[in-house]
């Protein structure tokens, strides 16, 4: 369509009128390779945000559970193609500023749950950041906020609710078997004697016992 518009048209270059014989002309398309098109995918900004969220969420887990060694090494991997994707697009360095902090705050509030006072200012901060992260006129070159929120959200759940959990589990006293038994008083079924073996009763149990 373009190059039968331009079929007749007359334009200057270096003093002299030329004009554009454009109707018959032979076009030729030149295929991405397959490389391109990944790193074309990647400069989609929606595709970039989702990187460095999942790249975050990697590395939290990892710190969650040391020795997992995998979320750690797919987080590392999402975030480097996440700052490769950056590069390539118009980025904001106060947005991302403001959702590194967010992020930070969102840790924060896990590790030290309080009155969600962080939690909610990592909301603000993810948000706005999320929002600001990209300097563009055109919306086709910002984050989308229907993708923001999908990742916002889980995120919040994630944090303010189930970590909190596991952290607390780590520190609760083992409920069964040996561990379990630490601490715990029992009551002699039989004397013990001079071999100082004998049976006791705990937690509704017979269990061997060697004692002084």
């Amino acid at each position: 369509d373009l190059l039968n518009q331009l079929d007749g048209k007359s334009v200057a270059i270096e003093d002299k009128e030329i004009i554009l014989k454009t109707k018959d002309a032979f076009i030729k398309k030149i295929e991405m390779t397959s490389i391109q098109k990944f790193f074309n995918v990647l400069a989609n900004p929606n595709i970039a945000y989702i990187l460095f969220i999942l790249g975050f969420y990697g590395i939290f887990f990892e710190l969650l559970h040391p020795g997992s060694a995998v979320p750690g090494v797919l987080g590392a991997i999402f975030l480097i193609l996440a700052f490769y994707s950056m590069q390539t697009l118009p980025i904001n360095y106060a947005g991302l500023a403001l959702l590194i902090l967010g992020l930070v705050l969102w840790v924060a509030e896990a590790f030290t749950p309080g009155f969600g006072l962080l939690a909610l200012g990592g909301l603000v901060c993810t948000f706005l950041g999320s929002m600001l992260l990209f300097e563009a006129a055109d919306p086709v070159l910002r984050v989308s906020p229907t993708v923001v929120w999908a990742m916002i959200v889980p995120m919040a759940v994630l944090i303010c609710f189930f970590v909190p959990l596991i952290l607390k589990s780590r520190h609760r006293k083992a409920m069964g078997g040996q561990e379990g038994l630490v601490g715990e008083k029992g009551t002699a079924q039989s004397d013990f004697g001079m071999e100082r073996e004998g049976k006791i009763y705990v937690h509704g149990e017979l269990w061997n016992a060697l004692s002084d």
